[in-house]
């Protein structure tokens, strides 16, 4: 085994995600380890996986070697750890820290970042924590959690599908321990699934014995058989390279407490006559209200599906508006399964939209002014770092562009100039002067069209390879034509998990992020301006992809992506503000053939 500096071994982690670990040479060794059972006997899927997870010769030898693998450790601990670092310093909700959770689930977790063996064994897991209302995933060797995802009712019921024999509403909690093939493949190749089972056993071990110290006495019990495609879709994992191992659900057991005191005497008050079930009782549904005499939820009027109920018991606690919009999506679903048809999530979502224009036209209309907490994205942002101007126009015409561009994966292994970058987002989105309107001075104007000129795109950048910048997050300010920083560092091993397996991501040296901020529009068009905003998007896509095909490079759009990851590692809420779409720019590879 050959051993490489540490310095050569991080640039070459820089290169590339995950090597080659699936290759078989027809050596005598390989031959013969898998010809010796098969050969014979046909053997089962868990038969066949052990002859295919067995180290020859061969693999065994493209291992890494000890002082590798102990870089590669390192250099993900100290990312992770980092990104949590600067973010809680940041005081954002992304982080928790573990002193903010109760004594005793603090002191379940603790073998996380005070255990070396748990520690060690992170490197191949990830351990998902459901707290409050969100999934929290633990920052190995720190006391720390990075949000995963929020965690809702529907998120629930889907998981509950997924363990049809657990009744998961009592349980106190839940622990999730997910398998991360791509990281442990990188040190164990074939063997990779072995090894996450391996730490999957010294951490649950490890979780089972704190929870059995008397200070804790909070009892785990293992979940191991689920139906996969179900709970890791509810994890938002891939199934493949991010898997879910096992469920840990979490029994409270009763804290010793002062001796129960003597019950008071009862009240000289009637009872009241328990209530009886509707079986019990026969109750007949209201045929104008749908709803059950004696029983305090609601009937399923209009066809409401079990979702629509369980979210109509809880109008008590909404505010006006909300209850309108919820109020307004049952009335869609009505609408939708009165014609016949399924109601499922596209048909409802355009029937919403239609009914959206009634709502614009109806709706009390409020001043035509720009709000005030708006008018800052029509002026500079005085903490960018400005731009090239554009010194050469690219002689192309719109036909051959037209006829030039194409979707290109594959970019030649050199950084973008700066000036490209520059005159790609110059002439692609960058302000074209000013026109009066919404009561503001110098509406900047923009070389797309956009919904009532009001823009609700925001341009970010993921900068890994730009002569003379600093790898990192960037807002591109169009109307200063300049790069505002957002976040500092490498970000590709991140994009790279968000996307659905688009590891040629990494390669590109710009990954531009199409950023739909619904305050711009949303004042003024209300409900219609999630959808008509989408236009805004469409638009600006078209442009940079002409204009990288005018300048010679190569651009590729993507929409496969995690929406809740992506928009947290680029620091959007998700809700007012999301990436609509991403598109990587670079020098395409001579070789590559785009589509």
């Amino acid at each position: 085994m050959t051993t490489r500096p540490d310095d050569q071994l991080r640039r070459m982690l820089e290169q590339t995600l995950i090597p080659p670990t699936t290759v078989t040479e027809l050596d005598p060794d390989t031959i013969d380890s898998t010809t010796s059972r098969v050969g014979s006997v046909a053997g089962s899927l868990a038969e066949s996986y052990q002859l295919n997870s067995q180290h020859t010769l061969a693999s065994y030898t493209r291992l890494p070697d000890d002082d590798t693998r102990s870089t590669v450790r390192k250099f993900y601990f100290e990312t992770t750890l980092n990104a949590f670092n600067r973010l809680h310093e940041q005081e954002t909700r992304w982080t928790l820290h573990a002193s903010e959770l109760p004594a005793r689930l603090q002191q379940l977790l603790s073998p996380m970042w005070s255990n070396p063996a748990v520690v060690d064994s992170l490197y191949a897991l990830d351990v998902l924590v459901l707290i409050d209302g969100a999934l929290w995933r633990c920052v190995p060797g720190a006391p720390g959690f990075l949000l995963e995802k929020s965690w809702e009712s529907a998120h629930q019921s889907k998981l509950q599908a997924a363990v049809p024999d657990q009744d998961l509403r009592a349980s106190d909690g839940l622990i999730f321990v997910v398998g991360h093939l791509a990281r442990s493949s990188y040190l164990s190749g074939d063997r990779a699934v072995r090894s996450v089972g391996l730490t999957a056993g010294v951490l649950t071990g490890a979780i089972f014995a704190a929870g059995a110290h008397p200070a804790v006495a909070i009892g785990v019990r293992i979940i191991e058989n689920f139906i996969d495609a179900t709970a890791n879709q509810v994890l938002g994992c891939d199934g493949v390279e991010r898997s879910l191992v096992a469920v840990l659900n979490l029994a409270a057991a009763p804290q010793p407490g002062p001796p129960p005191s003597a019950p008071a005497p009862a009240a000289s008050v009637p009872a009241s006559p328990p209530t009886p079930s509707p079986v019990a009782a026969e109750a007949k549904a209201d045929p104008e209200t749908g709803a059950v005499p004696g029983s305090h939820q609601p009937g399923p009027v209009a066809g409401r599906s079990a979702e629509a109920l369980e979210v109509a018991a809880q109008f008590d606690g909404l505010t006006a508006s909300d209850r309108m919009a919820v109020n307004e999506a049952l009335a869609a679903t009505a609408d939708v399964l009165e014609l016949g048809l399924p109601a499922t999530l596209q048909r409802v979502t355009h029937r919403i939209f239609e009914r959206s224009v009634q709502e614009f036209f109806t709706a009390e209309q409020g001043s035509t002014q720009l709000p005030d907490e708006l008018v800052h994205f029509t002026r500079p942002d005085g903490a960018g770092i400005p731009l090239p101007e554009v010194s050469d126009v690219p002689e192309a015409t719109l036909a051959e562009a037209l006829q030039l561009r194409r979707s290109v994966r594959s970019y030649e292994n050199i950084p973008m100039e700066l000036d490209e970058l520059a005159g790609l987002l110059r002439l692609a989105a960058g302000s074209t002067g000013t026109e009066d309107g919404y009561g503001v001075r110098g509406m900047p104007k923009f070389p797309y069209p956009s919904i009532g000129g009001l823009d609700s795109n925001e341009l970010g950048l993921i900068i890994s390879r730009v002569e003379g910048v600093v790898p990192g997050y960037y807002g591109y300010d169009k109307v200063g034509h300049a790069l505002v920083p957002r976040l500092r560092g490498d970000l590709r091993l991140s994009l790279v998990t968000a996307t659905f397996e688009s590891e040629w991501l990494f390669y590109a040296p710009v990954v531009l992020a199409l950023v739909n901020d619904q305050k711009k529009v949303n004042w003024k068009y209300k409900t219609r301006g999630y959808r008509i905003s989408h236009l805004d998007q469409g638009a600006l896509m078209q442009n940079l992809g002409l204009v990288a095909a005018a300048l010679g490079l190569g651009s590729c759009a993507v929409a496969g992506y995690f929406d809740e990851v992506l928009n947290r590692i680029l620091g959007y809420e998700g809700q007012d503000a999301f990436v609509a779409a991403l598109m990587a720019v670079g020098r395409p590879n001579r070789l590559s053939h785009g589509g």
